[in-house]
């Protein structure tokens, strides 16, 4: 069995102001509360270990799904990001990204959907950060994430 957490902090740092959402997980449910990021709960949570996450902006990040001609997904994986990278404009080599969803197509190619963003956008998120005392075990594409909890919705 995985000990997850409780508790964990989600912050979205704009350039005028920080958003800090306290996730609490009570009896399989989910609930949310909008913290003010300069009250002392939120720097007692980060001196106590609680997990925090960070979201990379759209124009930060990117969402994009790749098709290889190929059935096999083993293949497809290899030549995904030669494909992501013709995509892009930008090279991938200056990107950090990976492929969150892998599988068959309705036409039988293999489908994947690459989630990233470039290493200055993600270096200057986490220098914001770093200089409020956050260090987020994770970076996460917000466009990825408003879909996701409205798929859960």
């Amino acid at each position: 069995m995985v000990n997850r957490p409780r508790i964990c902090l989600a912050i979205d740092d704009q350039s005028d102001h920080v958003i800090v959402v306290r996730a609490e997980r009570v009896r399989g449910r989910c609930g949310y509360t909008l913290l003010n990021p300069d009250d002392e709960t939120v720097r007692h949570h980060l001196d106590h270990g609680v997990p925090c996450v960070a979201v990379l902006s759209a124009r930060q990040s990117f969402v994009r799904w790749v098709e290889a001609p190929f059935g096999s997904l083993r293949k497809a994986r290899r030549v995904f990001p030669t494909i992501l990278d013709l995509q892009l404009p930008f090279p991938l080599d200056e990107c950090a990204y990976e492929m969150v969803t892998v599988r068959r197509g309705s036409n039988g190619q293999a489908r994947a959907l690459a989630v990233g963003g470039r290493n200055e956008a993600i270096r200057s998120v986490l220098d914001s950060l770093a200089a409020r005392g956050i260090d987020p075990v994770a970076l996460d594409a917000m466009g990825l994430a408003i879909w996701s909890q409205a798929q859960a919705e």
